[in-house]
C-alpha cells in the first residue's frame, strides 16, 4: 500500500497556488513566487481553459498576468509589445460597450482628415440615437475628400465652428463626400469648394446620403448634389449654389436612377442646370430655388419626375422648366420670369402641370413638342407665346396671356391647343394664332385681341381646323383667313362672315360653320 499522504488534497490558502510537493507525493499551497508554482500555473490554466470551473479573484488575477506574459513572449518581451497589448486590448472594450453619448472629435487636431477620422473610428459600435461628430476647426481648409464603403456611417456627422469651410488649394480631383453602397456621413456645415474636386456630396451605387438644413456644397467642380444608381439622399432646406464650375454640363442637384427629397432647396446660379431628375430618378423640389441657371432651371429627362411645386426657376439662360424625353414636371404655383428661351416646356412625350403659375418668357411662356402635355389653369404670362407643335396638346383655363410677341396661339404639325375662358392679346407679330398642317385651335369663352400690326387674328391653314366659341374679340385688321381646305366654327363669337377671308359656302354661316377655301 502506497504512501498515504500522497492522495491527501490539502485546502486551497489564500493568496497562494497549489502545486505538486518537491517530491511528487501529493499537492501542497505554494508562494506565486516560487517557479515550481508558476509552472504548475501554467498547467491549470491550461486545465481550466477547457472547462466550465468559475475563477475567484484570486484565479482571475493569475490569468490577467499569465495573459499579459504570454503577450509579450509573442510580442517580443519589450515594454512596448506589452502596451500595445494593453491598448488594443483598452480599445477592443472600449468598442464592445459602444458609444452611448455623443462623441466629438475635432480636424485636424486629433484626426488630420475627416477619412482618417473616419477609418479609425469605424470600428466602434454606436448605441442607437447616438453620433460622433468630425467638428472641422475654425480656419482649416480640408485637404482631402471622404470615401465611404459597404457599410454604415450614418452616425458620423460632419460640422463645422465656421459659417463656410473651405478646401484647400492642392485639394486633389476627387469627389468631396462620396458614398459607395454605404450609408453616408450626414453633412452639416456649408462647404465653398470653389471649383475643387469634383461631385460635392455624392450617393453612389445604393448609397443612403442625409444633408441638414442650411447645409450643402457650394460653388462645386461638378454635381454639388448627386444620387446615382439606386441611391436616396435628403437635403430638404439644403444649399447646393453656383454648381458646376469646372464646365457646362452639371448640376445644382441631380437624381439619377435614385430619389432626392430637396424641399426648400437653393440651387441658384448653377453654371449649367439647376436641380435635375434622371433616368427615372425623382426628385422633390417643392417651393424650391432654381433662379439664374445658366441653361435649365429645373429638368426632367428620361422618365423621371420632378414635383417642383411653389418651386422658382427665373432668370434662366434658356428654359426655367423643361420636361424631356419622357420626364414629368409638377409645377403647379411655381414661377418662371425672365428665362431668355421659353419659360415651360414640354418636349418628347413629356408632361408639364402648371396651375396658377406667373411667367413670362423671350420666346413662348409654354411650348410643347413631339407629342408632349401641357396643362395649366390660372396661368398668367406677361411675355411669351403659346406653341404645340408635333402632335402635343396645350390645355390652358382662365389664362391670362399678354404681350406674346409673335404668334400668341400657334399649333402646327398636328397640334392642338385648347383654351377656356381666360383672355389673349397679341403682341407684333403677323397674327394672333397661327393653326397650320392639320392642327387644331379652340377657344371657349375666351377674349381675343389681337394688335394693329397683326394682318389677320387668326390663319387657318392646310386642313385644319379653329373653333372659336363665345367671348369677345378685337381685331383692327381681318379676323380670319380660312386657306386650303380648313375649317372655322364660330359660334356665339360675334365675328360675321364678312370679317372672315377665303371662305367657300358662305351661306352657312348662320349655323355656325363656315367651310374655308379649296
Amino acid at each position: 500500500m502506497g504512501d498515504r499522504e500522497q492522495w491527501q488534497y490539502p485546502r486551497n490558502v489564500a493568496g497562494k497556488v497549489l502545486g505538486w510537493r518537491s517530491n511528487g507525493k501529493g499537492l501542497e499551497n505554494k508562494d506565486w513566487a516560487d517557479p515550481s508554482a508558476k509552472q504548475d500555473a501554467d498547467s491549470n490554466l491550461d486545465t481550466l481553459s477547457s472547462g466550465t470551473t468559475t475563477l475567484g479573484a484570486t484565479g482571475l488575477a493569475l490569468l490577467e498576468d499569465e495573459t499579459k506574459a504570454d503577450a509579450q513572449a509573442t510580442l517580443g518581451g519589450s515594454a512596448t509589445g506589452i502596451s500595445v497589448f494593453e491598448s488594443a486590448t483598452k480599445e477592443t472594450a472600449l468598442a464592445a460597450l459602444g458609444e452611448t453619448v455623443d462623441l466629438t472629435v475635432n480636424i485636424p487636431t486629433d484626426y488630420p482628415t475627416l477619412q482618417d477620422a473616419i477609418d479609425a473610428l469605424s470600428m466602434r459600435p454606436v448605441k442607437q440615437g447616438a453620433t460622433i461628430i468630425l467638428m472641422i476647426e475654425t480656419g482649416h481648409a480640408l485637404t482631402a475628400g471622404v470615401l465611404v464603403e459597404n457599410g454604415d456611417f450614418g452616425h458620423f456627422v460632419i460640422s463645422a465652428v465656421d459659417a463656410t469651410v473651405s478646401l484647400d488649394a492642392a485639394f486633389p480631383a476627387v469627389d468631396i463626400i462620396k458614398g459607395v453602397n454605404a450609408r453616408m456621413p450626414q453633412l452639416n456645415c456649408l462647404i465653398d469648394a470653389n471649383g475643387l474636386g469634383t461631385n460635392g456630396y455624392f450617393a453612389d451605387q445604393g448609397s443612403i446620403g442625409f444633408v441638414h438644413a442650411s447645409c450643402g456644397i457650394y460653388r462645386a467642380a461638378q454635381q454639388a448634389c448627386y444620387a446615382n444608381a439606386g441611391s436616396t439622399i435628403f437635403a430638404d432646406n439644403s444649399l447646393f449654389k453656383e454648381a458646376s464650375q469646372a464646365a457646362p454640363a452639371y448640376s445644382g442637384i441631380l437624381a439619377w436612377a435614385s430619389r432626392i427629397s430637396a424641399l426648400g432647396a437653393d440651387v441658384s446660379g448653377s453654371l449649367y442646370y439647376g436641380a435635375q431628375a434622371a433616368a427615372s430618378g425623382t426628385l422633390h423640389f417643392r417651393n424650391g430655388i432654381a433662379d439664374g441657371a445658366a441653361r435649365h432651371g429645373v429638368r426632367a429627362t428620361n422618365c423621371a419626375l420632378v414635383n417642383a411645386r411653389g418651386a422658382s426657376s427665373d432668370n434662366c439662360g434658356v428654359t426655367g422648366f423643361r420636361a424631356f424625353d419622357s420626364g414629368i414636371i409638377h409645377a403647379t404655383d411655381s414661377t418662371a420670369t425672365g428665362s431668355l428661351g421659353n419659360a415651360y416646356q414640354a418636349e418628347n412625350n413629356s408632361v408639364i402641370t402648371a396651375d396658377s403659375v406667373t411667367c413670362d418668357a423671350v420666346t413662348s411662356a409654354f411650348v410643347a413638342l413631339g407629342n408632349s402635355r401641357i396643362k395649366a389653369t390660372n396661368a398668367v404670362s406677361t411675355s411669351g407665346s403659346v406653341r404645340a407643335d408635333d402632335g402635343s396638346v396645350v390645355a390652358l383655363e382662365n389664362p391670362t396671356i399678354t404681350n406674346t410677341g409673335a404668334r400668341a396661339l400657334s399649333a402646327v404639325y398636328g397640334a392642338k391647343i385648347v383654351i377656356r375662358g381666360g383672355s389673349v392679346s397679341g403682341g407684333d407679330g403677323d397674327r394672333l394664332i397661327n393653326i397650320l398642317d392639320n392642327s387644331e385651335v379652340l377657344c371657349t369663352g375666351t377674349n381675343l385681341t389681337a394688335s394693329s400690326t397683326e394682318t389677320s387674328m387668326a390663319v387657318v391653314d392646310n386642313g385644319s381646323s379653329l373653333s372659336i366659341i363665345g367671348g369677345t374679340h378685337s381685331y383692327p385688321n381681318a379676323a380670319v383667313n380660312c386657306l386650303d381646305g380648313s375649317l372655322i366654327r364660330l359660334h356665339g363669337s360675334g365675328i360675321p362672315a364678312a370679317d372672315v377671308t377665303g371662305l367657300a359656302n358662305a351661306t352657312l354661316a348662320a349655323r355656325g360653320i363656315l367651310w374655308g377655301g379649296a
